[in-house]
């Protein structure tokens, strides 16, 4: 634009594009100075120095307008721009790329009539034409940035809609496998109970369900995983792997698909260990992939696991073979694609969605191996891959252990993790479960689905556990400060006030170890774990849950709870045994004393001292009283001292609010108070006076203590029976504050 304002010899020049249109006026620029300047898409006809009628008659006749003398001669004499502006030469130039009008060059000249020469007139047309390509292109640009953003945009809304349609088809999963599993599991233990054998076709009907439901589970997993590697969205946790083992696991798990169609499932790997280095999750994921296919598509026979080292390279090549149908040769390369598979109707025989060995192959590759098939029709399929090796074997001995324990469940099914009296007394799972008998802990439930509350109620009842279900965050933050939990499991996503908050709002309050939560959650990515765990979560279970792992979880939980709660307890109960009530040694000695001075005096002091005893034997031995009947005691001693030092002592108590709810350790004022009469007042000359203020604002609770006495020497003033009270308090309330120190105004504390 500034090439063509310099070339034509106009004064002032501007561009005028079109969009959706309407003609906007986008910038300007003029003679002798080096900017452009870019305007704010100002409409033509609210612009001061262009004539609307000139540029839109170019804009309509896409041709070219030269005025030489614009107010002597010409078509636009009489315009009103022209006739009130009395513009010279004027040029305005019509922009046109592919038929279709993209913008307007306006040039003016109000100094020299005839500035636009035909030759300068030739030179604009040919910077137009290249003004035109240039705006062109910066409009196809400005287009594919735009579809890029909507592109990104729709991406993004794709994985928000796969990360929330999980959690709602995980959530009825839940309930269907977990109420179909605990309905399985009253039907074996009844017939245990009774002697008979279960039946068979409700035991049949009820495994269908549970198979069924595990199996749209797993396809649930394989849709968000094949959007995670898509998105390269997964990071694998690489760590020294023993591939025997972690095959003895897969192949144990697969025997009841097997069973089923009488095949035989051998792990051909020796004895010696083939350490990879591999995320073992998605590993496992790999192995259960391929095996449940050869399981799937082999009628007879048997599946075969076996592994031998690459020649010359640090890799493990690992084999899954089959005696099944066999795939083409031409099918080879099509089955590693998203979405496919070898044939059209062995979908529809065998079912399935054709992203598993994709999902497959992109995790081979990811630990940086890479997946083959041989195979042919009628005589079964071997799938290949590599894996890295390593040397590290620290992984061993955990592998097995890992094995031993589902080998263990295997053989002893249901009945180590369910209790064969399993009291179940209410339908409602808006109500408490109370369970006869010594009670293993306390659990509080929180998920706004009821299938979810029956399923964890089903999982839960016959453990003994005190069980209170809750369908939402309010609520549950409310039991809470209304009843002491050992144990929370808590769903995510929840209405009103997510898991993740209520979470944040346990931890002001409580630590991981006083009241440790298991956050129950459809999403699994490592982004929504870390914010359970930074929210404060103590572990977390996937939907839908398996029972022997919530109830292995659940108990470690309640018992680090217990265990926490016996040290704190002992603690406690060591400090309150501390605790020695020194005034009842001085009040015996006032009532001896008063005998000899005043006997109706001693008589008063008698009853309070006998009231104070009272106290102490009914009290004292609590780990926390009333705060009105500690005031009551304070007041009693304190009215005791007034007796002993009528004319040299003054107090005055005063409380403000409601302390009706308000709990404290016994024996949390009264050595306060003693300690300013003991330490301060009695060591000062003339009369001494003690103050004893307390305050309630909402949930906090103020008290004050002044004296005036001699004061604080020592700067540790919370040693020994100080020291004590503070924590005695910190054991009731976290935050709760106890500060002593010198007055300014005069002596005392």
């Amino acid at each position: 634009m500034r090439l063509s304002i310099e070339n034509a010899g106009a004064e002032k020049g501007y561009m005028i594009l079109e969009r959706n249109g309407k003609l906007l006026v986008e910038a300007e620029g003029a003679v002798g100075t080096e900017e452009i300047a870019v305007l704010k898409a100002v409409p033509l006809e609210e612009h001061p120095d262009i004539p609307a009628t000139i540029a839109t008659y170019a804009a309509r006749t896409r041709e070219t307008v030269l005025l030489n003398n614009a107010a002597a001669e010409g078509d636009f004499t009489g315009d009103p721009f022209v006739r009130e502006k009395q513009p010279k030469s004027i040029l305005c130039i019509p922009i046109v790329s592919r038929g279709v009008l993209t913008g307007i060059l306006y040039l003016k000249n109000d100094l020299t009539p005839g500035a636009f020469t035909p030759e300068r007139l030739e030179i604009l047309k040919v910077l137009s034409s290249q003004v035109a390509i240039s705006m062109d292109n910066a409009r196809l640009y400005e287009n594919l940035e735009q579809k890029n953003e909507e592109l990104m945009e729709l991406d993004r809304l794709k994985d928000e809609f796969l990360a929330n349609t999980s959690h709602e088809l995980r959530t009825p999963l839940n309930g269907i496998i977990g109420i179909a599993d605990s309905m399985l599991d009253r039907v074996e233990e009844g017939a245990a109970q009774s002697g008979d054998n279960p039946d068979a076709e409700s035991t049949a009907n009820l495994s269908l369900i549970v198979s069924s439901g595990r199996r749209l589970a797993n396809l649930v997993n394989d849709i968000l995983d094949f959007s995670r590697l898509k998105n390269r969205d997964i990071e694998l946790s690489l760590k020294p792997l023993d591939i025997k083992s972690l095959t003895d696991v897969v192949l144990e798990l697969s025997q009841p698909l097997a069973r089923q169609k009488g095949l035989e499932l051998v792990n051909e790997i020796g004895e010696e260990a083939h350490m990879v280095n591999g995320d073992e999750n998605r590993l496992q994921q790999v192995l259960f992939n391929l095996v449940g296919n050869a399981i799937k598509f082999t009628e007879t026979g048997r599946v075969r696991v076996s592994v031998e080292a690459v020649p010359g390279r640090k890799y493990l090549r690992v084999s899954v073979s089959d005696t099944g149908i066999g795939i083409p040769e031409e099918k080879h390369e099509l089955i590693f694609r998203s979405f496919e598979q070898a044939d059209g109707s062995i979908s529809r025989e065998y079912g399935g969605t054709g992203i598993g060995l994709s999902i497959v192959k992109q995790l081979i590759e990811l630990h940086g191996g890479e997946i083959g098939v041989e195979s042919k029709p009628g005589e079964g399929t071997t799938f290949t891959f590599t894996l890295p090796l390593t040397s590290d074997r620290t992984r061993l001995e955990s592998i097995a252990e890992n094995l031993a324990t589902v080998t263990r469940i295997r053989d002893l099914g249901v009945e180590e993790v369910t209790s064969a009296d399993d009291p179940r007394h209410t339908d409602d799972p808006q109500h408490a479960e109370k369970h006869p008998g010594k009670r293993r802990g306390s659990v509080l439930v929180v998920d706004d689905d009821l299938v979810n509350l029956q399923v964890i109620k089903n999982y839960l009842s016959g453990e003994e556990y005190g069980l209170e279900l809750c369908s939402g965050g309010e609520q549950a933050l409310e039991l809470i400060r209304e009843q002491d939990f050992d144990l929370v499991l808590l769903d995510i996503m929840m209405p009103k006030i997510s898991g993740y908050d209520v979470c944040r709002k346990l931890r002001e309050q409580f630590s991981i170890y006083d009241l440790p939560v298991l956050i129950l959650t459809a999403r699994n990515s490592i982004p929504d774990l870390i914010t359970g765990f930074e929210a404060g979560a103590n572990d977390y279970l996937t939907k839908p849950l398996n029972k022997a792992e919530l109830l292995a979880r659940v108990k470690t939980l309640v018992k680090l709870k217990q265990t926490v709660r016996d040290h704190k307890e002992a603690k406690y109960k060591l400090l309150q045994d501390r605790m020695s009530p020194h005034f009842l040694f001085n009040a015996l000695n006032t009532v001896h004393a008063l005998m000899f001075r005043n006997v109706d005096t001693a008589n008063e002091a008698l009853l309070k001292l006998a009231h104070n005893y009272r106290f102490l034997m009914d009290q004292v031995l609590k780990s926390v009283i009333g705060f009105d009947d500690e005031w009551e005691f304070v007041k009693n001693y304190l009215e005791l001292e007034e007796l002993q030092f009528d004319d040299v002592l003054s107090v005055e108590m005063s409380k403000e609010g409601d302390f009706d709810d308000i709990i404290i350790p016994p024996l949390t004022l009264q050595p306060l108070v003693e300690n300013s009469l003991k330490h301060g007042l009695r060591h000062r000359a003339g009369e001494g006076y003690i103050r004893v203020a307390a305050e309630r604002d909402g949930d906090e609770v103020r008290v004050e203590i002044l004296d005036n006495g001699v004061g604080l020497e020592k700067e540790d003033v919370f040693s020994r029976s100080l020291g004590n009270i503070l924590q005695r308090m910190k054991y009731c309330y976290a935050d709760a504050e106890l500060t002593i120190s010198n007055r300014d105004d005069e002596q005392g504390v």
